[in-house]
């Protein structure tokens, strides 16, 4: 342990050697090993690299090692926010403070305003509607079949995605705005914590015969975005592109369900840009 060697010339066959050879001892002799350190660091290493006696009747001693347990002697040296009262991990405090990060991580973001109402949309079609004028459309079956060449689709990987594409609509907070995406925690097709074909992520019992409660295998996910829009400058830049891009302050709280009240909240914020590609103010689903 640091370096320093624990159990000089340690071969368990070695010390039975009045009851046979070490040939025929050193497959049937265990032992069971314990050593109390103070750790330094993370990091463990075992090293299995001991001088062996002298006897040349102690050959072939390549070390084999069954298992390894390491155990946390005293729980109440943990510092206190660590540990609940019945023992287990728990962080009570937390740091709310949103700090720099070394690199951003982008979102795509697809809202559609008709003049009263904003949405925010997981994917949407761009192209040659049905009735051969020019549509944005929640689902490619609003598109003519004909002209599907020169249409476009454009996704928000990030958003979870539904067979009906519904979107979400903002509500007003002053001159900002809200939204709010609920993840179910069954949700096969978009929730992270489900896999489906894994038997301790797929939501279902030991038999695969009941439906697990919330918490038990997979978690719900509520995301609130909230967008606070910035001021448009009043120079050249701003007058001319002011009506095709807004800017402004990204905020997001997401919130992870487990059982019962039982939920964790993570708060990031960031900027946005938005660019207009189209002014139709129309969305037709």
């Amino acid at each position: 342990m640091g370096g320093k060697v624990i159990l000089p010339a340690f071969i368990p066959g070695a010390y039975t050697l009045t009851q046979g050879t070490f040939a025929e001892q050193k497959n049937k002799v265990g032992v069971v090993v314990t050593h109390e350190f103070s750790a330094a660091d993370m990091i463990l290493r075992v090293e299995l690299d001991g001088a062996g006696p002298e006897a040349g009747a102690v050959v072939g001693r390549d070390p084999i090692l069954n298992g390894l347990t390491l155990e946390r002697l005293d729980p109440s040296a943990l510092p206190p926010e660590l540990v609940a009262d019945d023992g287990s991990y728990a962080v009570r405090p937390m740091e709310e403070r949103l700090t720099g990060v070394t690199r951003s991580f982008p979102l795509r973001l697809i809202l559609h305003d008709d003049g009263t109402n904003t949405m925010l949309l997981q994917r949407v079609f761009v192209g040659t509607g049905t009735a051969t004028n020019t549509v944005v459309a929640t689902g490619q079956h609003l598109l003519d079949a004909a002209s599907l060449s020169t249409a476009r689709r454009i996704s928000s990987a990030h958003l979870p995605w539904t067979t009906g594409n519904m979107p979400w609509a903002f509500s007003s907070e002053g001159s900002a705005m809200s939204v709010v995406v609920n993840i179910p925690y069954d949700a096969v097709a978009s929730n992270p914590f489900v896999h489906q074909y894994h038997p301790d992520h797929d939501n279902l019992n030991a038999s695969f015969e009941a439906v697990l409660p919330k918490g038990q295998e997979s978690f719900g996910i509520t995301r609130t975005i909230r967008l606070q829009p910035g001021a448009i400058g009043d120079d050249f830049e701003g007058l001319t592109a002011g009506f095709r891009a807004r800017v402004g302050t990204y905020e997001e709280t997401m919130t992870i369900e487990g059982s019962g009240p039982h939920v964790r909240t993570f708060r990031s914020a960031g900027i946005y840009s938005l660019n207009r590609i189209s002014t139709i103010s129309t969305l037709t689903r």
